[in-house]
């Protein structure tokens, strides 16, 4: 791999002594490289156990077995430790703006720690950062993959991803392939990644994920590669037809006829037909899948949220976009109901279909429906004591949208 960050520093920059620093700071140091030149927010960094565990046992500060069992048993490192560590390099000159919001390490430090550090050294830092990325990266679109092109957000994430990915993209796929899924996914609602540059990247990821641990594995790339396909038309869609079709038989063998992930793959698999241009068909396909989830679940479940969302897609695609609104009002209605379930897969799907009437133009609706949606998580905040933040945070972001359009 050629990366400048492991390059010779330059002989007018002044030397970094990295045996000077405490080892946690140094630690911290390596964690600073891997990410890359941007600065940092500094949650990344302290709120996060796995950076925690790298901190206490960095490979390139190999400690004693009875050092190591001591640090895990008495002084094991949080928050405070990891504050404690970017203080003291920003005193010692490696790290800047230690005391704001983002921190960075200098160029000579980056290079400096980044040569020092063994191969596995490397990988264990990837490994560490991987959650910690994913989570900020998460946290920063208020759990919400769906939303519109985010620079701010998205361009330096992406960056410090493809950091991860240069430096331990086989670690990645071995032992935390969610980052690689984000980095993946994310660019399809930006204006930088080609529809065949989308396509590569899934099949890649998929046969990448099946080398390593067999066949099946690669499922949710597999799903993310049908969905530039479904929406690409033509011979893409047919393709995607084509997938979804071999997957709808392989979990009917494997788990039955009437299971989630049969509904869930049948979604898919007539957003695919719709997106051929066979409407008529698609609005077909689709009501007869709802009618079996709501005989099997109940019309207020897991397995029917996907494909009312599909058959909506399905109507608006057929320029029905009237049918598509009151469909999915009369499904928010049902969701809504004090007997309906309530769990956070349930109130995701709520909050979907929040967003496709949103993008429906159906802006009252979709406000309504984020205001009932809003007070419901509020009153199972102890159910959803996980998931409860992110799922105001998207309600919120979506009626912040909506407000905007009104207004406007």
């Amino acid at each position: 791999m050629t990366d400048d960050r492991i390059a010779d520093a330059d002989p007018a920059e002044a030397r970094v002594d990295l045996d000077s620093l405490p080892r946690r700071a140094r630690a911290m140091l390596e964690l600073l490289a891997v990410l890359g030149p941007s600065d940092v927010p500094r949650s990344m960094l302290i709120e996060e156990p796995s950076v925690h565990l790298y901190m206490d046992a960095p490979p390139s500060s190999p400690r004693s077995i009875l050092g190591r069992v001591a640090q895990f048993r008495f002084i094991r490192s949080d928050g405070n430790e990891a504050d404690r560590a970017l203080r003291r390099l920003a005193k010692k000159g490696p790290v800047s703006q230690a005391s704001a919001e983002t921190v960075g390490a200098t160029a000579p430090a980056r290079r400096a720690a980044l040569k020092a550090m063994p191969e596995r050294a490397r990988e264990r830092a990837v490994l560490a950062l991987a959650p910690a990325l994913d989570d900020q990266w998460t946290a920063s679109l208020d759990d919400d993959f769906e939303a519109p092109e985010a620079p701010e957000v998205d361009g330096p994430m992406l960056a410090r991803a493809e950091n991860l990915i240069g430096l331990g993209r086989e670690t990645l796929l071995a032992d935390w392939s969610d980052v690689l899924e984000t980095y993946g996914y994310r660019p399809a609602h930006s204006s930088d990644r080609t529809f065949d540059e989308a396509l590569g990247f899934w099949r890649g990821l998929e046969s990448d994920l099946e080398r390593l641990h067999g066949p099946g594995s690669g499922v949710h790339a597999r799903e993310e590669l049908q969905r530039p396909l479904s929406s690409g038309g033509g011979h893409h869609a047919e393709e995607a037809i084509e997938l979804y079709t071999a997957d709808i038989a392989t979990y009917r063998r494997v788990h039955g006829p009437e299971h989630e992930n049969v509904f869930l793959v049948r979604a898919g698999h007539g957003a695919a037909v719709a997106a051929a241009g066979r409407h008529d068909e698609a609005a077909a396909e689709l009501a007869s899948a709802l009618a079996e989830a709501e005989a099997a679940h109940g019309s207020v479940s897991r397995s029917a949220g996907p494909v009312h969302i599909a058959l909506a897609k399905a109507h608006s695609a057929a320029d029905l976009g009237d049918d598509a609104v009151a469909q999915l009002e009369g499904t928010l209605a049902a969701f809504a109901r004090p007997d309906a379930e309530k769990s956070a897969d349930v109130l995701r799907m709520r909050a979907d279909m929040a967003r496709e009437l949103e993008e429906l133009g159906s802006a009252d609706s979709a406000a309504e429906a984020c205001r009932n949606l809003r007070t419901d998580v509020r009153a199972s905040q102890r159910r959803l004591s996980t998931t409860r933040g992110a799922l105001l945070d998207r309600v919120e972001a979506i009626l912040s949208r909506v407000d905007d359009t009104t207004a406007a």
